[in-house]
């Protein structure tokens, strides 16, 4: 039974304005800084129907998310560093709505209060959040995405739908080994950078 038909989902719609949240795309995409993938993620269509843009509150949230992740889970200290070529590669934007966004309001207690598996928000595997997604995606037009918060920083997220890139602008694009946080920003997550 969809989400729609569980809940009066209206309840927690809400309309967020965003402004400068961050987006770390790979530097071959910095031409189309607001593109959707469909590839396989968090809030993704399982089936690649949809796509999804993903950005942060913070570079440090949006670098947790997009470049750290899990990858030094049962790591020892001394081998928490990534090479300087994955900053290299890619680019830093922001990204700010020219109309509210309408979000899924996924931010704690609200996964318990709807009703849907915490997982969606807070797991590893991706398959609870897919469904929930693709659940929106198809039974909420007016959904815009879903609000939420980092399982690695706690740090305020996005996933904004391809049917509503049209309400975001983004600025142009920039080197990510350009931007003057970004190693601190990693040495505060204990990662090191390495050439």
């Amino acid at each position: 039974m969809s989400l729609s038909h569980r809940i009066d989902i209206n309840h927690y719609l809400k309309s967020y304005p965003i402004a400068d949240w961050v987006r770390i795309i790979w530097k071959k995409y910095a031409a189309t800084p607001l593109g959707c993938s469909k590839t396989l993620s968090r809030f993704s269509s399982p089936s690649e129907e949809f796509g999804v843009l993903y950005c942060a509150e913070s570079i440090a949230t949006s670098i947790a998310e997009t470049i750290v992740r899990d990858r030094f889970e049962a790591v020892h200290q001394s081998d928490r560093w990534i090479h300087i070529s994955e900053i290299e590669d890619r680019s830093l934007l922001t990204i700010s709505s020219c109309q509210s966004l309408t979000l899924l309001d996924l931010t704690p207690p609200n996964s318990t209060k709807i009703g849907i598996n915490t997982d969606a928000v807070g797991a590893r595997s991706h398959a609870q959040g897919q469904a929930l997604s693709k659940d929106l995606y198809e039974n909420v037009p007016k959904a815009d995405g879903i609000y939420y918060r980092s399982r690695i920083t706690g740090g305020d997220c996005i996933v904004v739908f391809d049917r509503s890139t049209s309400k975001l602008i983004s600025k142009k694009p920039d080197e990510l080994v350009r931007v003057r946080d970004v190693t601190s920003e990693l040495q505060a997550l204990d990662v090191a950078v390495r050439n």
